[in-house]
């Protein structure tokens, strides 16, 4: 553009300079006849004046040539300029046409959905969530749009954090894998996503894998699933999912590395703890992808707390102290980014209990409670003292937040059973009744939380080996028979050397 600009300049400088030199040509032949023709007689004076006006119009006719050249030049430049502002306009109508075709066909589309999208709006807004996930689903099931399916999907993965049943909970990840299979492969179509589309493909992903995750662990916790190839299948496929979420986005907030964590736990408590095993492979690579989501992000509760988990099993796992202050370490860690956090604050309560096993010796599982005879040091009931006083005060803390958490209330129910087992001695029979009666109150109200708790039997399976009634112990063994037959047959063993004992006796 400079160097254009440069030439017009100097060709509009020599055309002013030839129009000068013409104009001056001319005018100093006119100015010289007038003055000096018509006084000389000379006829070589005269030849010299005629050559002079030859001269003075070849000078004038080069001139006008210049000026010709030099303005077609400028002719042609300027039809090249209108020739590409033509095809610049050219090229602007055919966007222009291609913008309105596009335009007519989002038109047509949004008339298409329209009653959808209005159906979408409406249901959204209810604040009644069974409503909402019931016309939800039947929006899902009639309407070709994607978005009211990625909605439909969304509202799912959002109830399995519910307090809803374990079993509702495992339909909901069933219709989770089979509707986000279905728009994942409805979008394989779509040759390049924009970044509403890939973060919607994204957000699809990570649900699939949660409810494969899900799946699995309710068989696990629940004990619905006996089968150890379909829960190892359900952890392959999350994780296969998970990797996939990582192709399209970098695990900026930690949420993929705690999930492939919690798979691990979730193996290590399965496969090796069930079985005795002393492999914590699974537990130390938990340990290491929640470490790692902290470091992507470093303010969020659950990571915390889910490590903290970690190095509660591995304390059992290795039989050392140290991981119990690790533990409590990271749960209060949670508690002070999220004071809510009612997991944490369980746990918590939970490294408690555990140091009252330890103290009265009776860590290994099962146990039939009796009567306790040990002999207690001052030293030693002042441990268990201080251990029941702080597990209550975070059980406590924890059910003012969240009334919804079943293990809140059983896991007190075991923290009351162990120390009416040392302290019963020294309190008064109104006292012990009324202990008795605030456990059964506590292992009723888990009930109705999640009657499929499998940790709720083993609490009850407890209390009532303690209290002498075998009748109830051995219906609800028969019930923890099913889902883990080496522990219910661990207790018939200890059930029939107490009975020996007793004949002996």
């Amino acid at each position: 553009m400079k160097n254009k600009s440069t030439i017009n300049s100097y060709g509009k400088i020599i055309i002013i300079i030839c129009f000068l030199i013409s104009v001056l040509a001319i005018g100093f032949v006119i100015v010289f006849e007038l003055t000096t023709y018509n006084n000389v007689a000379d006829e070589k004076i005269v030849d010299k004046l005629v050559d002079l006006q030859s001269i003075t119009l070849a000078v004038t006719g080069i001139a006008i040539s210049l000026i010709s050249v030099i303005g077609t030049v400028f002719s042609v430049e300027r039809e090249q300029k209108y020739e590409k502002i033509k095809r610049s306009m050219e090229d602007i109508n055919v966007q222009y046409n291609a913008s309105i075709c596009d335009m007519k066909n989002q038109q047509e589309l949004l008339r298409k959905n329209s009653e959808s999208l209005e159906n979408l709006l409406l249901i959204n807004g209810m604040f009644l969530d069974k409503r909402k996930e019931k016309l939800l689903e039947t929006a899902c099931q009639t309407s070709d749009s994607m978005y009211i399916k990625y909605i439909y999907i969304r509202t799912l993965h959002n109830n399995l954090k519910s307090h809803d049943s374990e079993e509702q909970k495992s339909e909901w990840c069933e219709s989770i894998i089979k509707h986000g299979k279905d728009l994942l492969e409805a979008n394989k179509s779509i040759s390049k996503y924009d970044e509403f589309e890939k973060t919607q493909v994204y957000n699809v992903i990570i649900m699939i894998a949660d409810a494969y995750y899900y799946s699995a662990n309710i068989s696990i916790e629940n004990c619905k699933m006996n089968n150890n190839k379909k829960i190892q299948k359900c952890f392959d496929c999350s994780l296969y999912y998970y990797n996939k979420a990582e192709d399209l986005f970098v695990d900026r907030d930690g949420y993929v590395a705690n999930s492939i964590g919690l798979i691990n736990y979730c193996k290590y408590k399965h496969f090796i703890r069930s079985k005795n095993e002393k492999n914590v492979n699974f537990l130390d690579e938990s340990i290491e992808y929640y470490q790692q989501a902290i470091k992507q992000c470093n303010y969020n509760p659950v990571y915390y707390n889910n490590l903290g988990v970690s190095y509660l099993l591995k304390a059992k796992g290795t039989e050392k102290e140290m991981y119990w202050e690790m533990a409590d370490k990271n749960f209060k860690q949670a508690l002070r980014i999220d004071n809510t956090a009612t997991k944490a604050a369980i746990n918590i309560a939970d490294i408690e209990i555990r140091k009252i096993r330890k103290i009265l010796d009776i860590e290994d599982e099962p146990i039939i409670l009796r009567k306790c005879n040990a002999e207690l040091t001052k030293e030693m009931r002042d441990r268990l003292n201080k251990s029941y006083e702080r597990s209550k005060k975070y059980f406590n803390y924890a059910s003012m937040y969240n009334l919804y958490f079943a293990n809140v209330y059983y896991k007190k129910a075991q923290l009351l059973v162990y120390y009416l087992y040392y302290k019963e001695s020294e309190m008064r029979q109104e006292e012990i009744i009324e202990m008795k009666e605030r456990i059964l109150d506590l292992l009723a109200n888990a009930k109705k939380i999640n009657p499929t708790a499998s940790g709720i039997l083993y609490i009850e399976r407890l209390f009532y080996d303690y209290i002498g009634n075998f009748e109830v112990s051995q219906k609800i063994n028969e019930e923890i028979r099913k889902f883990n037959k080496a522990n219910a047959e661990k207790w018939d063993e200890l059930y029939e050397a107490r009975n020996k004992e007793e004949t002996l006796k």
